[in-house]
């Protein structure tokens, strides 16, 4: 029979939270370089072209929109999973 964790000691699930939440926030910090950069600022000749334009810059804002979500639920998460610790690691009171 496996014992409890030790809630002092890092957990796989709790590391793996807080590093997706830091790859995500990295990803967005890409978005942000391009957006800061004005990479996408000036639209490409021709119909078709702006087009294309149009629809990468639409896709990246969706993109964004999702990431941080995303990140923020994973924040939360790893606040909830930090609070369980503590609380587990408090001292009955009886």
């Amino acid at each position: 029979m496996r014992g409890l964790a030790d809630p002092a000691e890092p957990t796989a699930g709790r590391d793996a939270l807080e590093a997706a939440a830091v790859r995500l926030n990295e990803a967005i910090s890409i978005l942000d370089a391009v957006e800061r950069g004005e990479l996408l600022a000036e639209l490409p000749r021709g119909a078709d072209a702006a087009a294309k334009h149009q629809c990468a810059v639409s896709l990246l804002a969706v993109l964004r929109r999702e990431l941080q979500l995303l990140a923020c639920e994973l924040e939360s998460a790893s606040q909830v999973q930090h609070l369980i610790d503590r609380l587990s690691r408090a001292e009955p009171t009886d």
